[in-house]
């Protein structure tokens, strides 16, 4: 996966099929919309999850995901873990 900033100083990380973008930022933790990248479509989207106290994965309704974009999604979700911790 690539990171990259746009514009507007917005971080934007990409993988095959998939383009995370960052929308919040509560001081603590982030939220991020994960989009197709053929056609701009949110497929979700990853944010904390207070109750298990961990970022969790939030799928848009009527989306099917294979194995590889569900391994882009853990690896992003560990990578927001990774970043919690420093």
């Amino acid at each position: 996966m690539r990171a990259r900033r746009t514009g507007g100083n917005t971080m934007v990380v990409e993988s095959r099929y998939m383009e995370f973008d960052k929308v919040g930022d509560t001081g603590k933790t982030e939220v991020w919309n994960i989009l197709s990248k053929s056609n701009g479509f949110i497929l979700g989207q990853i944010k904390w999850y207070g109750a298990w106290r961990q970022y969790c994965f939030y799928p848009s309704p009527h989306c099917i995901f294979n194995i590889q974009c569900m391994d882009d999604i853990k690896k992003m979700i560990n990578e927001l873990r990774v970043q919690l911790r420093l």
